[in-house]
């Protein structure tokens, strides 16, 4: 029993020792950039982690988009309803899921443009 927890242990501090650099690496990186975007051009895909840094607010925000059906008088435009996220780091470590916004695109040309469709 003893070994066991010995080698549970050197895993718990090997793990602490890889993961801290590269958790405070990500955090230094995000709090001297505007951010990382992930699938950038593609709004059905596009996800983004950023730091906020505000007087209230201190933490990292991700948003995270899901397709949505558009109102049955649209049936051109794709919808994306973007989660967003909040791990706030000021006042308490906690995530928030803080807002859902949707906004209607359609493909013109190889691009998408923003339309005036709404969600369903």
């Amino acid at each position: 029993m003893r070994l066991w927890v010995e080698r549970v242990m050197i895993g718990v501090l090997s793990f602490a020792a890889i993961a801290t650099p590269l958790i405070m690496g990500l955090l230094t990186f995000l709090a001297f950039s505007d951010g990382i975007t992930m699938g950038a051009g593609d709004p059905t895909r596009e996800a983004r982690l950023w730091m906020v840094k505000d007087n209230r607010n201190f933490g990292v925000a991700y948003t995270t988009p899901v397709v949505d059906s558009p109102g049955a008088a649209s049936p051109a435009n794709t919808c994306v309803r973007n989660n967003f996220y909040f791990l706030r780091l000021r006042g308490g470590l906690r995530i928030e899921h803080t807002a859902d916004y949707c906004t209607c695109y359609v493909l013109q040309a190889g691009k998408w443009i923003q339309s005036p469709a709404t969600c369903a």
